[in-house]
């Protein structure tokens, strides 16, 4: 296993892999991890990108692994966005069929469990504090990472239907909902602290910087709205656009029960396709958009692993109260 270098583009080239689909959801591939271009591994060997990790796990001329994360928002939260584990590197296990395709990312396939546990020391030295990693509700390949260190965070839904158009006129926002301003961001964390359990917000981020770290890259920004109320913060609808599909977000205050409907009236009155990501802990925010004629097309999990961050001088050492 070696991080990935101009050789090992030309290898993949030739041997014209990785052939397989990408074993992990990272946000902007949703509902699927979409492919591993090779032109992208082009581009990790020859630029060699400080935001990126890319491993390659070779058994002589055969491709057994490959693995690579990318940091979020900021450099101490990073996540797993392309794991592939061919059919072949699975030649060597008996109890396994050769065809069948959940064997990719079987949680006994010794090439997946390497990968991880040699992502972990080479983004620590990039100062992460956290890997992330999305993968379909289910997978097999749960087990394994959880092997390798990773601990279930949150379940998620895709839901997926069409505004109805008619709640309000598309264009003007209700009172108090407005565009998100810079001033925002730490009442958008304290929202976030309101609304999510505190076994979820370990590991999503207790403190402000964690937080904003662990966003996830926004693509292109639709449109980004918060609702304020008495000077606070109550409420968050964000729509990205990634590789022509647009993923809606949407957060309220428990505390401002009127808050919920207000986002999802304005989200719900264009008479558009809608696809919305919705943690399973915002329980309110997905039996409000499936009243609306929404229906879930796909679950996720989502892990995460704490990396110990190598200490570069003697004596000290960040640590989390």
């Amino acid at each position: 296993m070696q991080n990935i270098r101009i050789t090992d583009a030309v290898r993949c080239l030739l041997l014209n892999v990785p052939n397989a689909p990408n074993l992990v959801c990272p946000g902007d591939t949703l509902p699927t991890g979409g492919g591993i271009k090779r032109s992208s591994i082009w581009r990790d060997a020859l630029a060699q990108p400080r935001h990126r990790i890319t491993l390659l796990s070779w058994n002589g001329p055969r491709l057994v692994g490959l693995v690579s994360a990318r940091a979020r928002r900021g450099p101490r939260v990073w996540e797993i966005d392309r794991l592939h584990i061919p059919d072949r590197a699975t030649a060597d296990l008996p109890s396994m069929s050769q065809g069948n395709a959940i064997s990719r990312h079987h949680p006994e396939n010794p090439a997946l469990l390497s990968l991880l546990d040699g992502l972990a020391p080479e983004v620590g030295h990039r100062k992460a504090e956290r890997i992330f990693i999305r993968i379909p509700a289910g997978s097999p390949l749960a087990s394994r990472a959880q092997r390798a260190g990773f601990f279930p965070l949150l379940e998620e839904s895709l839901l997926e239907g069409r505004g109805i158009g008619v709640a309000v006129r598309h264009g003007e926002a209700p009172a108090g909902l407005q565009p998100r301003e810079p001033r925002d961001d730490y009442p958008l964390f304290q929202l976030f602290c309101a609304a999510t359990p505190q076994r979820v917000r370990s590991g999503l981020g207790l403190t402000y910087d964690q937080w904003r770290d662990a966003q996830e890259p926004a693509g292109r920004v639709y449109q980004q709205l918060v609702l304020r109320e008495q000077d606070r913060v109550t409420g968050m609808l964000a729509v990205h656009s990634s590789n022509g599909l647009e993923t809606g977000r949407i957060i309220s205050h428990p505390g401002y029960p009127g808050s919920l409907a207000t986002l999802v009236e304005h989200a719900m009155a264009r008479p558009f396709s809608s696809r919305w990501l919705v943690p399973g802990y915002l329980e309110r925010e997905r039996d409000a958009l499936l009243r609306y004629g929404l229906q879930e097309t796909a679950r996720f999990t989502v892990l995460v692993k704490t990396v110990a961050v190598p200490v570069v001088e003697r004596g000290m050492a960040a640590v989390e109260a």
